[in-house]
């Protein structure tokens, strides 16, 4: 697909490896944008072949001279390029393995490299680094991030039950709800939240209960979910004054309206020049947000979040990203400053005798030395091939092969 877009123009034009290295990409923005799709393979992205292209040359060009920060922008470029479908999951794990990569085998950041190789073994689990570009540092990475995706997160309740028919507790019709919520109360305890959600929601899948609910609302909120947390707090309100908890009922109201005030609030402004943009598309966190959201407050759980951006402007792709840290009891406003994806220029050649950060090097050309003339030799002159001479020359053996016949 990018081929096209890289062959030259002109006759005398040429595009040497390494300059079609450097810009693509720039060329696969370029590509999408003009909506340069070849025929895909079965089950494979719109994007594939333009995404691997691009991993291709990031690591052939950036990642091989140390440019690793350039590399991992080219990377997140990819990323874009994959959203909403527009890659197949191996092409997608495929992305996180090279992030993961430059993390582990350039920058040496072994933490955001199992990241990044966890991600990728979520969306395929057969993903590996890529072959040609490893080192022991990678290696090491992906098998601690294989070796912890495979570690189970824990038994839980329901495996752990081994009570069989004995009866239920108290209050309880089923045993294994009442051995599951004092579970989970116990994880809530020793602030294992995860332990906390998975045996809370357990419980109540085997036998829902108000006082379940309440629990589980708690353990959102220590996680800092209180989207969630605030809905499972006003069913506790709708349900327990029928179950006979009206204390529990007033204590999940005034956790409702604490969590109001504390809950932050994100505001995404559309783009001045929304009256000129199509097929705009945002997404917050990776969830598509309905046009009519933009310019109004969105609550959103306290923490690091990614507002991403997509539009047309005639045939250019504009693209937006940002990631930002919402505190609590504050509302955050964010403008869609959409930009171009621009073209990467080529590195310039350096001119004879000119120094600069901006272009490469060229190495001296070494003239030819000539062997040493004979001493004594003479140059042999010849004559200049003219017009005049080239007419007397050929006028000259012409007579010659055919004399003129003596007349009598």
């Amino acid at each position: 697909m990018l081929a096209p877009l890289c062959s030259p123009v002109r006759a005398r034009a040429r595009v040497g490896p390494r300059r079609w290295l450097r810009s693509a990409a720039g060329l696969l923005a370029f590509a999408l944008a003009l909506g340069a799709a070849g025929p895909a393979r079965a089950g494979a992205g719109p994007n594939d072949a333009d995404v691997e292209a691009l991993i291709d040359g990031v690591f052939a060009a950036d990642y091989a001279k140390g440019r690793y920060q350039d590399a991992l922008d080219k990377l997140e470029m990819a990323k874009i390029a994959c959203q909403g479908g527009g890659c197949s999951a191996p092409v997608h794990a495929k992305v996180y393995m090279a992030v993961g990569s430059v993390y582990a085998g350039g920058l040496h950041d072994s933490d955001k490299a199992e990241a990044a190789f966890k991600e990728g073994l979520r969306r395929d689990a057969e993903a590996g680094p890529l072959a040609e570009h490893t080192s022991p540092d990678i290696r090491a990475s992906f098998m601690r991030a294989k070796q912890d995706a495979r570690r189970p997160a824990g038994r839980g309740c329901r495996a752990e039950f081994s009570g069989g028919r004995r009866p239920a507790p108290a209050g309880w019709r089923k045993a294994e709800a009442a051995f599951c919520y004092e579970r989970a109360a116990k994880a809530q305890e020793q602030a294992d939240l995860r332990g906390c959600l998975r045996d809370a929601r357990a419980s109540l899948e085997i036998e829902p209960r108000v006082s379940t609910r309440a629990l589980l609302a708690r353990c959102l909120r220590d996680d800092n979910q209180w989207i969630q947390a605030l809905a499972e707090l006003e069913q506790v309100v709708a349900t327990a004054p029928r179950a006979g908890l009206p204390r529990l009922a007033r204590q999940a109201k005034d956790e409702i309206a604490e969590l109001r005030q504390r809950i932050p609030a994100l505001v995404i402004e559309s783009p001045a020049e929304a009256g000129e943009l199509s097929d705009l598309a945002v997404e917050l966190d990776g969830q598509a947000i309905e046009p009519g959201k933009l310019d109004s407050e969105i609550r959103v759980n306290p923490g690091t979040h990614e507002i991403a951006a997509r539009a047309r402007r005639r045939k250019a792709e504009l693209v937006f990203q940002k990631k930002l840290v919402v505190e609590p009891e504050e509302t955050f406003s964010v403008t869609l400053k959409l930009q171009p994806i621009k073209k990467e220029q080529p590195e310039a050649q350096c001119e004879p005798g000119e120094e600069g950060e901006h272009c490469e090097k060229k190495e001296p050309v070494q003239a030819r030395s000539r062997p040493p003339r004979r001493a004594g030799a003479r140059r042999a002159w010849r004559r200049p091939w003219t017009a005049t001479s080239v007419w007397a020359r050929s006028t000259s053996n012409f007579t010659a092969r055919f004399p003129r016949s003596p007349t009598t």
